[in-house]
């Protein structure tokens, strides 16, 4: 009698996949060069995508000493005063945590851009009337 199996496919996440990656190669007692630059890669991108990673990039560049780059573009959206860990994560409204969300939500939260954004919303509904 011949029985035919059919193996069903499970599509995994990158997410899952990145997640599968770290349990493999953090089990293993020796791994070559390749599976270390494997598990560096899986643990950075699964660093990169959380909010703490996110605030503290930009509050390394808004702290840095280097005056170009990243630290200059973070200052400038940032003004006087870097916002606490709470704050910033309150008003974080992006959907994933990427360094443009974190620029976007600095840029809320400075109070010159909050000044001139009711100025900018007052003059419209002026100009309406």
């Amino acid at each position: 009698m011949n029985t035919t199996t059919t193996a069903t496919t499970i599509k995994l996440t990158a997410t899952q996949r990145t997640a599968n990656t770290i349990k493999a190669l953090s089990g293993k007692g020796e791994r070559t060069a390749h599976e270390g630059v494997l598990l560096a890669n899986a643990l950075y991108k699964t660093e990169a995508k959380t909010l703490g990673f996110v605030y503290g990039t930009l509050k390394r560049e808004y702290f840095s000493i280097e005056e170009g780059g990243l630290a200059l573009v973070v200052r400038e959206v940032t003004g006087k005063e870097f916002p606490t860990r709470a704050a910033f994560k309150k008003a974080y409204k992006a959907q994933t945590f990427h360094i443009w969300g974190g620029l976007q939500t600095i840029k809320r939260l400075n109070p010159v851009n909050k000044v001139a954004a009711k100025v900018a919303r007052q003059n419209k509904a002026e100009a309406k009337k």
